[in-house]
């Protein structure tokens, strides 16, 4: 267990307080996001309306609007909340993070790990698109695929840039911001706080990439999403710095992006919708997984010498 947790006092209480707080810092996000719209309304002929995502995908102007709402939400939701929570206690963010400790062969390591990780997650994608469940969960089923094509359809709308200056906005509202803010909460406080309560670190990876996932609130996209999980949360227990995970999840946010504006400029000759639903061939997604797990063991044994690990 890393030592300068075992300081934490109660965590069990925290955890359910950094939910509760969490939950509170939503909440405010929607209002402040109400507020901004009735601003913009306010001084604007061409007023925003949101009355679902068919009404927000059928404006070109909701684009912008939509990532900026979206970024104060994360910065809110995920971080400030339990920041301010924590702060309390003398839990601060400079234990966490240290960037002036990064060191280049790891972090070249872990861009390759990343990568290949990716590209093999995209078979796990299109699995885990195509599950069927038992007859007595349809209505679930036919609920949560329900969701998942509006899902798609507004991720696609997102990322669907008209210009460079939206795919910079597109970096930072769902690049930078959610890979700074998410591992923050989900591995910098919650991995580190199951850590205390279970006394095993692998269960506090994969029970805080569980939550990782879940919060995402897409079932079709519940495993990948947790594996990815999984991998940054390895890479924080390895490194014991939350710098590496942090930029794990920014490559891999960052490229999805890339490759949607690319696809969106005519730079490659790939629709949105086929970059989206593109997957390797099976096998060749397994010797990428195979590539990605040496490279995850050589990052490991980077930092082997700095610490014992369990």
């Amino acid at each position: 267990m890393n030592k300068e947790i075992q300081n934490f006092s109660n965590p069990k209480k925290d955890l359910l307080l950094i939910i509760v707080a969490v939950l509170i810092g939503f909440v405010i996000s929607q209002f402040i996001g109400g507020i901004y719209i009735l601003i913009y309304n306010f001084f604007s002929d061409n007023p925003l309306k949101i009355e679902g995502i068919s009404s927000i995908i059928a404006n070109s102007n909701m684009r912008n609007h939509f990532l900026v709402i979206q970024s104060f939400t994360s910065l809110i939701v995920f971080f400030l909340a339990p920041y301010i929570y924590l702060r309390g206690k003398k839990e601060f963010l400079s234990d966490l993070l240290k960037f002036n400790k990064i060191q280049f062969s790891p972090l070249i390591i872990l861009f390759f790990a990343t990568i290949c990780f990716m590209l093999f997650n995209g078979l796990i994608i299109e699995w885990n698109k195509n599950i069927e469940l038992p007859s007595f969960f349809s209505s679930f089923e036919e609920y949560a695929k329900n969701k998942e094509l509006e899902l798609e359809k507004l991720t696609l709308f997102l990322v669907s840039f008209e210009n460079f200056n939206e795919y910079l906005l597109g970096i930072i509202a769902v690049a930078i911001i959610p890979a700074f803010c998410e591992e923050y909460l989900f591995r910098g406080v919650i991995q580190k706080k199951l850590e205390l309560i279970f006394k095993n670190i692998h269960v506090a990876i994969f029970l805080s990439s569980f939550v990782f996932s879940f919060f995402h609130f897409q079932f079709y996209g519940l495993i990948p999403r947790m594996l990815l999980g999984i991998l940054f949360g390895y890479f924080y227990y390895f490194s014991n710095n939350l710098s590496y995970p942090i930029i794990a999840h920014f490559i891999n946010n960052f490229s999805a992006l890339t490759l949607f504006y690319f696809s969106s400029s005519g730079i490659i000759d790939l629709s949105v919708e086929d970059v989206n639903n593109y997957q390797f061939p099976f096998f060749l997604s397994l010797l990428l997984l195979a590539v990605s797990l040496c490279f995850i063991r050589l990052f490991y044994l980077n930092f082997l010498h700095i610490k014992k690990f369990i």
